[in-house]
């Protein structure tokens, strides 16, 4: 019974070590369709904050690429603040609510679609 416990701590140190897998379920090759749709217009087609209208919003919409920002937010964040809008994680009211338009899995496609973001910015 001893070595029962010992293995199921053993495999929860190692997950939360190791981490869980971004996005689970989500497709990056549909989200980025709706992340172009939905969130370009102010986040920029590569995710840098710099779309047209950003320059029109205080404050300026955050930059995606950035690995400390990446690292810093969970996928559970990214899907509150996509689906409920700025307001609901304490962020800019001017972050619209997508959560009408897009159904589970495609919130899980677009946060994949958005870790990809971090990717390309690393290479």
């Amino acid at each position: 019974m001893r070595q029962i416990w010992r293995a199921c701590w053993i495999g929860v140190v190692v997950v939360w070590a190791v981490g869980v897998p971004a996005a689970e379920g989500g497709d990056p090759a549909i989200g980025e369709p709706l992340y172009e749709r939905y969130c370009a217009a102010c986040h920029g087609i590569n995710g840098r904050g710099n779309g047209p209208a950003a320059a029109a919003l205080r404050p300026q919409p955050i930059d995606m690429t950035e690995p400390v920002w990446q690292q810093g937010v969970s996928d559970d964040y990214l899907r509150r603040i996509i689906r409920d809008g700025g307001t609901a994680v304490g962020r800019s009211p001017q972050m619209a609510p997508w959560g009408f338009a897009l159904d589970d899995q495609g919130l899980d496609d677009m946060v994949a679609y958005i870790r990809t973001l971090g990717e390309d910015a690393a290479r």
